[in-house]
């Protein structure tokens, strides 16, 4: 198994690199604790169409990317993630015109632009019982300015819930690449906020708008 030397971690709007170590080697204080999902965040990040989730869940497996018996969350979206990868296209007009499809067309049409790409994983993952959601936020960075001729852009990514991690958050857009957010001067993603709030965060927010 292979040890990972460090690891990019994000907190608000920064992001830095810290030291991965052996967990018997730390200090008790150097332990970060996994958060628990709250049931009520659970409920609203898991599938909540139970005819919709089916029918996905069809439609992956006829695809080979059906959650196999026993497979960890982690794993199971790694692999989803990666297969997006081969074969498919970004394609925003195909989103446009299939938008009230965005759980499923990317996997119908292999086609379709962040949104189409995030989304479709985020449903995928939810209909296998893994919480997830899509991200909002804004892309900057150099490879922004060369693909589209502006510094920033809006972008949509994603994040799921892996038992014994945590939230993981990532890019699911032509294929998973890497998990965590882009933070470089090439490209770097800050995110606004989740589409689908918890109850907390509606809480903070209200309080924040009064």
């Amino acid at each position: 198994r292979q040890m990972l030397s460090s690891l990019a971690v994000e907190h608000e709007f920064t992001n830095c690199r810290v030291r991965v170590q052996p967990r018997a080697a730390a200090h008790r204080d150097e332990i970060v604790p996994v958060p628990d999902l709250l049931p009520e965040e659970r409920a609203n990040n898991l599938a909540d169409d139970p005819d919709q989730a089916e029918r996905l869940r069809r439609l992956l497996r006829s695809q080979g990317l059906g959650r196999q018996s026993g497979e960890r969350d982690i794993a199971y979206a790694v692999r989803l993630g990666r297969a997006l990868a081969n074969g498919y296209k970004y394609d925003v007009e195909a989103t446009e015109a299939h938008v009230a499809d965005l759980p499923s067309v990317i996997f119908e049409l292999r086609r379709g632009d962040c949104s189409a790409f995030n989304a479709g994983f985020v449903f995928a993952l939810r209909a296998f019982g893994i919480p997830a959601r899509v991200s909002l936020g804004f892309k900057y960075g150099k490879a922004v300015q060369q693909a589209c001729g502006s510094i920033v852009g809006p972008h949509a990514q994603a994040e799921f819930f892996a038992d014994g991690i945590g939230w993981v958050p990532c890019d699911a857009t032509l294929g998973l690449k890497r998990l965590g957010h882009d933070a470089s001067a090439m490209l770097s993603f800050v995110q606004w906020r989740p589409a689908s709030l918890t109850t907390a965060e509606a809480e903070e927010l209200s309080r924040v708008f009064v």
